[in-house]
């Protein structure tokens, strides 16, 4: 009776309306009862798949988020009957199942408890709701500004859908940048991974929704979640280890031994004392199953890479200045995303041109700094005698290298893992640069990025004009043009150099090295000798000199 009162007080076109309220509201007490189960997995799943759940937990929230955005953001509720701001194809929300139920299966969810918890099929039924043959319903004009505010979005339904598209690429683009953050932070970086992750934020942010058609926008989106997987499964493998696969010779039989060969002549029979002997034939059989640490290959992987890594930050400080944007964007994704992303963001004025180049300089200071560390406490800073004996150690190494079967297989995993390490730093490397074992030098400009970094301009022009010798030395130009320094303007953001050491006592902050006094002497000291060892350089009589013939082949 209560029942029959009820639609007994409504029009007919809202009790039309019932299955469609009963699809809508069994879709969210679904989706509610998941997010429950999902919370109470997590909780007391078993250790077996504790890594899997840490893993994949948070993409599958992020999957039911844009599911909840895509459907509910566009229903709404007038004069007792639902209205959908847009339609979609049942291909849409088949999709989106499909991926659901990937996400639920990478978190052990089996389907007898889906089953059990009737959440089976969760988005499939929407699409009713979403039908392009759904019955059309206009809107009845209402006195209060909500209801006012609903009708003129819905007799606009093209609007309604470029706010969810622009939504959509909002929210992926941010995860986008998250992605590439995380890519950028792991110690192998994945390039081909980064380079697609530019790619599509450099179409999401020029994508016109009013030109560009739902086609493009669907593989946006699509790339996103197929990078973000890519990503994962890449993060998964450097966290392995390399195993490999050795095929064994098959087992021949066991003799048995009978007991007449286990019968002592006491007679011929005669006692003597081996431990001493089996002690030092243990102590060796140790030290000959541990595996060789092979340091003569990590260090020519080490000089390599950072050689090239060298070149590369030269070249783009060459291409600053030039008009071979191209070239400059894929330079700074070998060398550093924020560079990248700064520049796909434009320089469009001066003010951005500048802020530009004092982060180059900042990040290239910083890289100076840190390579010149990690090379000195290896004892290889411009140390062209022990990089000799590197090559010559590699040569000799299976001469000189203890193998035998008690290691070889610890020799193997630790060879792999250098080859994997090479290869993977490779695809870092651009293609017009010169692998080459030589060890890091000491640059005019590295006093400097060691001292004061803040002094971007002048920075950028001494390494311009200590390139512009080196390409003298080469014979690919036949002047050289006195150095000129520009003014002295400090810039912030400097993360090195004597001005970031600060001394903090409580709410006050005081730097050990002062601006007036310490900074602007060494800062005068350091060009004046610069300017000197440069301007040595342009006198004929050195240009002339033996030596310098010598090492321009000359």
């Amino acid at each position: 009776m209560i029942i029959q009162h009820l639609k007994d007080g409504m029009s007919s076109t809202a009790i039309e309306s019932i299955p469609e309220f009963h699809i809508l509201f069994n879709f969210v007490n679904k989706i509610l009862k998941l997010l429950k189960l999902i919370v109470q997995h997590t909780i007391y799943g078993k250790d077996d798949y504790i890594n899997e759940l840490y893993e994949n937990t948070p993409y599958t929230i992020t999957h039911l988020e844009h599911i909840l955005q895509l459907t509910l953001s566009v229903i709404d509720i007038v004069n007792n009957q639902l209205h959908i701001g847009v339609i979609q194809t049942k291909s849409v929300f088949d999709d989106l199942q499909i991926k659901l139920d990937e996400y639920l299966l990478k978190l052990k969810f089996s389907n007898k408890l889906l089953i059990r918890y009737n959440l089976t099929n969760i988005i499939r039924p929407l699409g009713i709701l979403f039908d392009p043959n759904r019955r059309l319903v206009t809107l009845i004009d209402t006195s209060t500004a909500t209801s006012n505010e609903s009708s003129s979005i819905m007799k606009d339904p093209l609007e309604l859908r470029r706010k969810q598209m622009q939504s959509q690429i909002d929210e992926t683009i941010k995860r986008l940048k998250d992605n590439l953050i995380i890519a950028s932070q792991l110690p192998i970086q994945p390039q081909p991974i980064i380079q697609r992750i530019h790619t599509a934020l450099h179409k999401l942010k020029t994508f016109d929704i009013n030109q560009d058609t739902e086609k493009n926008f669907k593989w946006l989106i699509h790339e996103e979640r197929t990078l973000a997987d890519l990503l994962q499964k890449f993060i998964q493998e450097i966290n392995q280890y390399t195993t490999s696969n050795v095929t064994l010779p098959d087992d021949e039989s066991i003799h048995e031994i009978n007991e007449t060969e286990l019968s002592l002549k006491i007679n011929n029979a005669c006692t003597l004392n081996y431990e001493n002997e089996l002690k030092i034939l243990q102590e060796n059989i140790k030290n000959s199953s541990q595996g060789n640490q092979f340091n003569g290959l990590s260090n020519v992987i080490r000089l390599t890479n950072a050689h090239i890594l060298s070149q590369t930050w030269l070249r783009a400080v060459c291409l600053l200045k030039s008009d071979n944007n191209d070239e400059l964007r894929d330079t700074f994704m070998k060398l550093n995303n924020d560079l990248a992303m700064q520049l796909e963001r434009g320089l469009n004025n001066e003010e951005n041109k500048n802020t530009l180049m004092d982060n180059f300089a900042f990040a290239y200071a910083q890289f100076r700094s840190d390579i010149l560390n990690v090379e000195a406490k290896q004892g290889m800073l411009s140390n062209y005698i022990d990089a000799a004996k590197l090559v010559n150690s590699i040569q000799q190494w299976t001469k000189k290298t203890n193998l035998n079967v008690f290691n070889m297989f610890d020799n193997i995993k630790k060879i792999s893992y250098d080859l994997n390490l090479t290869e993977n730093r490779m695809q870092n490397f651009t293609t017009n640069v010169s692998c080459s074992l030589l060890p890091i030098d000491i640059r005019p400009e590295d006093l400097i990025c060691l001292f004061i970094p803040e002094y971007t301009t002048v920075m950028l022009s001494i390494c311009e004009k200590f390139n512009q010798i080196d390409e003298f030395l080469s014979g690919r130009t036949n002047k050289i043009e006195p150095l000129q320094l520009p003014s002295f303007v400090s810039s912030n953001g400097a993360t090195n150099g004597l001005s970031s050491f600060i001394y903090r006592d409580q709410s006050t902050s005081t730097p050990l090295f002062d601006k007036q006094k310490h900074i602007l002497e060494i800062r005068g000291h350091s060009t004046k000798f610069i300017q000197q060892l440069i301007a040595l350089f342009m006198e004929p009589k050195i240009q002339s000199d033996l030596l310098m013939n010598v090492s321009m082949s000359q």
